[in-house]
């Protein structure tokens, strides 16, 4: 999946915006080898690929790198910067071709490196292995300003991997939901070269975090999502296929023991490769006065009633929410040599986890949201040659956001 051959990493942008180097021979050179030989040297060697001079870069020559109206771009302002999540949204790159956030890797990872059964996030060990000035300091700040105080450190790094997820997803939603000026969006970053708190999705030890489950869901090729603006929540739908896309939402306001207290349906039509809002909703006259405890649903059908996808909003902080025990309840059914994970709540529950302290789960779903009381079907995507059902769900452990400075754990 090679789609471009990209000269170098923020060495042009170094140029420009931190006067690096200085020296104008060295950048006389720099021009001559990756705006001359290089590309000469990639139209020989790869012509069926494009050529980018630097990354980020507005096209070369030392012209505005990092421009957020021309070419590429890195955005940084949140986690290095201590942005808030929803500065994302304030931005309307062409495209993002770096942007990350960090979260502790999965809680058997940090065992492994420091050798302890219950490690402290903020330990000596654990900060060797945190290779950014002041990311422990970050990982805690952001993490109390959505959620509770977590009362372990499987629960903190839980909560920072949620925290993950859900700065990524926003601004990858922001980026899609204005396909047409932003056509792209590369986060940083997938995999890790040694066990350490990261801004990977996936650790060290292949372990997926909370973010590449997200990230299975935000590049869907028919993207469903929502946006507050004002009284009004905006329904929005990305389709980057090249059909056009017919179905219909449904938008339900229900409150945290699940009880409906409002319904709508709409019907959509999404051209291909194009990006449009689908529904508003005034949740203003739903929720006010009920912020703490009601939220809205939504979920996208294909033509043929398909459900697709599903996003929920609410208008508090997590931590300010007034969530009820979901009393989250598994069992495991074994078919073909394989195993589904069913799941069920009696209570909206966010972030639903599915961890095993035995195996390395990879699963067709996981940190999702339970709006209802049905059983949830989750697929161990691929065999555990030689384990029992009963193993296997005697290793699984549940937890939602409920569970976040509460103990309270399936």
């Amino acid at each position: 999946c090679l789609g471009m051959l990209c000269g170098n990493n923020e060495m042009e942008f170094a140029v420009c915006e931190w006067s690096i180097p200085k020296d104008a021979l060295v950048r006389r050179h720099y021009l001559r080898l990756y705006e001359e030989v290089m590309p000469q040297l990639c139209e020989q060697m790869a012509p069926q690929l494009f050529y980018w001079p630097s990354s980020p870069s507005s096209g070369g020559g030392f012209d505005r790198a990092n421009d957020e109206n021309d070419g590429d771009a890195h955005f940084w302002e949140v986690w290095n910067r201590n942005a808030p999540i929803c500065e994302y949204r304030k931005h309307f790159f062409r495209f993002c071709s770096e942007f990350g956030f960090q979260a502790f890797p999965d809680i058997r990872t940090l065992r492994d490196y420091t050798g302890e059964a219950h490690p402290n996030p903020l330990s000596e060990v654990v900060e060797f292995h945190q290779k950014r000035e002041q990311a422990s300091v970050r990982l805690v700040s952001y993490a109390a300003e959505e959620f509770l105080l977590p009362r372990d450190t499987e629960t903190f790094v839980y909560a920072t991997q949620l925290m993950q997820g859900m700065a990524i997803q926003s601004a990858v939603e922001h980026f899609r939901r204005h396909r047409g000026r932003c056509m792209g969006a590369v986060y940083w970053q997938l995999n890790d070269c040694w066990p350490a708190q990261s801004w990977s999705s996936i650790d060290y030890y292949g372990r997926y975090k909370a973010l590449h489950y997200f990230a299975k869901r935000f590049f869907q090729p028919v993207l469903l999502s929502l946006h507050p603006e004002g009284e009004e929540t905006v329904v929005s739908i990305s389709n980057e296929t090249m059909l056009p896309f017919l179905g219909h939402i449904e938008l339900l306001v229900v409150d945290a023991e699940l009880r409906i207290h409002h319904q709508e349906r709409h019907a959509c039509r999404v051209p291909a490769l194009s990006a449009l809002d689908a529904a508003r909703i005034r949740h203003l006259s739903w929720i006010q006065g009920e912020a703490h405890s009601r939220l809205l649903v939504c979920r996208l059908y294909g033509r043929g009633g398909e459900l697709l996808a599903e996003r929920t909003q609410i208008y508090t902080k997590q931590k300010y929410f007034r969530y009820w025990d979901p009393a989250l309840q598994c069992r495991v059914e074994e078919a073909d040599g394989r195993f589904v994970i069913w799941v069920r709540g009696t209570a909206f529950a966010s972030g639903v986890e599915i961890h095993s302290d035995r195996f390395d789960l990879v699963l067709s779903d996981n940190y999702f949201d339970l709006t209802s009381d049905m059983w949830r079907r989750i697929d161990v995507m691929h065999p555990l040659p030689g384990v029992s059902r009963e193993a296997l769900l005697a290793s699984l452990t549940l937890r939602s956001v409920y569970s976040i400075g509460r103990n309270v754990q399936a």
